[in-house]
């Protein structure tokens, strides 16, 4: 396999030819892309918290803890999965990088599900509480895109 000049000093020691650090992926993010990153992490975590302590505020505890681990249960995939297909994009790998971010968020969906089945299935979650949680990535999206679209347009 050919390296490109200059792969060999950038990598750590502990890395395969092809393949770069995490931390080098971030700092090759341009500051207009890790700027839209941060935007996004700062919607879901608005967007989370509002829900969380609202669902404290309004709704029993056991449904107020589901929304919570709902909520982190959706934060920690979707972290994930960023991780997975930042690392596929930026890693230089071309060959065979769809199936590899595939079978990771296939692996991903079935651990998830089968976490929230064993959550709703031993009584130790409220499913209502729980979809609530999950939906915090989903509306943090969709209302920042709707903010962006809005700004293009005016």
């Amino acid at each position: 396999m050919e390296e490109r000049a200059g792969d060999t000093q950038k990598r750590g020691a502990h890395e395969e030819p092809g393949e770069k650090g995490l931390s080098q992926i971030n700092q090759e993010l341009a500051p207009e892309q890790a700027q839209i990153v941060r935007a996004l992490w700062k919607s879901i975590a608005l967007v989370s918290g509002v829900l969380i302590a609202g669902s404290f505020a309004l709704a029993a505890w056991f449904s107020a803890m589901s929304v919570t681990i709902g909520a982190l249960t959706a934060v920690v995939n979707f972290a994930i999965m960023g991780r997975v297909v930042k690392k596929a994009i930026l890693s230089g790998q071309r060959e065979g990088m769809m199936m590899r971010v595939l079978a990771k968020y296939y692996i991903r969906f079935a651990a998830t599900a089968a976490f929230l089945w064993l959550l709703i299935a031993q009584g130790w979650a409220d499913p209502l509480g729980l979809i609530v949680g999950l939906s915090t990535v989903v509306i943090s999206l969709t209302v920042w895109g709707l903010i962006k679209a809005r700004r293009l347009w005016s």
